[in-house]
């Protein structure tokens, strides 16, 4: 009973942060990640199924996990907010199709390693609390553009324009970075405040 706490602390899906590393630019213009980190309108982890096996013993129906591994759960999506200078659907564009054609950007990291050109080293996700303090974050690691969404402008309305782009990546890493007694802290000091 000791990891069970008596305060319940929701988690509100807008208290997030999303930050690049460093975007492949293609583009041959300067390139601030600002366009994309100040533009975030959301960012989804598709569904997640497990495929099961099925056996008929007779007429008793059995289950069994189907072990296909990690292939098809690497992904994610996040939807931009078009920037003033339609620099950051740009660079999108750029990347896509530039993988696409063979133009390649290499990376600071392993500079030979060219396989993995044209490539995000690390996507962070920050998971925040109420006071906006980080609490865990989930890092995802060498991240590719895969997919690049439809950009749609029209006459007669005001919308923000926005556009979703597809990202998949080879590994992923939790962290919690408030221990447990700081988490007991904040929890105690709640508690005291609501009597």
């Amino acid at each position: 009973m000791s990891h069970v706490t008596n305060i319940i602390n929701n988690y509100n899906d807008n208290q997030y942060k999303l930050i690049f590393n460093a975007w492949p630019n293609l583009t041959g213009k300067k390139l601030d990640m600002a366009v994309f980190e100040n533009n975030i309108k959301s960012f989804t982890i598709p569904d997640i199924s497990g495929p099961m096996l099925n056996t008929q013993i007779g007429h008793i129906k059995q289950l069994h996990p189907n072990p296909v591994g990690y292939r098809q759960l690497n992904a994610f999506h996040v939807t931009f907010a078009v920037d003033e200078k339609l620099l950051n659907y740009y660079a999108a564009k750029c990347w896509i199709s530039g993988s696409r054609v063979g133009e390649t950007k290499s990376n600071k990291i392993h500079p030979d390693d060219y396989l993995h050109y044209n490539r995000i080293e690390t996507v962070e996700l920050q998971n925040l609390d109420n006071t906006e303090k980080v609490v865990s974050r989930m890092l995802f690691k060498r991240v590719f553009l895969t997919n690049l969404g439809s950009l749609q402008l029209q006459f007669g309305q005001s919308n923000i324009a926005t556009f979703t782009c597809t990202f998949e990546y080879e590994e992923c890493d939790f962290e919690v970075l408030v221990d447990e007694a700081e988490m007991n802290e904040i929890h105690t000091e709640i508690d005291i405040n609501n009597r």
